[in-house]
């Protein structure tokens, strides 16, 4: 959980990796602070859209960031009726992302 740490924790934490992988959300907008990062981002569907944000970071930095549009993640909405950004979710089981990033 990334919004426990502090943002330069957070950067620490990333910089130096090789790949980065998860699933759509705030998590992904430290990325804004990468200018140079070489590595491979991999970005899994959470509903039925990415959102606009992280392709705004994508062609900003021009980065290495692979959308999987096919491949959602095995996620619980806990709020239904609310709109995907404002609900909250719960991640079931994390096999469906391993299987793709093999």
């Amino acid at each position: 959980m990334p919004e426990k740490h502090r943002i330069k924790e957070q950067l620490e934490m990333l910089c130096d990796a090789e790949r980065i992988a998860g699933i759509d959300g705030s998590a992904f907008h430290t990325l804004i602070f990468f200018q140079n990062y070489r590595g491979r981002i991999d970005v899994f569907r959470r509903c039925d859209r990415f959102s606009y944000n992280l392709f705004l970071i994508a062609s900003t930095l021009k980065q290495n960031l692979f959308f999987h549009s096919d491949h959602y993640a095995d996620m619980e909405n806990l709020t239904p009726g609310l709109d995907a950004w404002k609900s909250n979710s719960k991640l079931n089981s994390i096999d469906k992302i391993v299987r793709v990033l093999d």
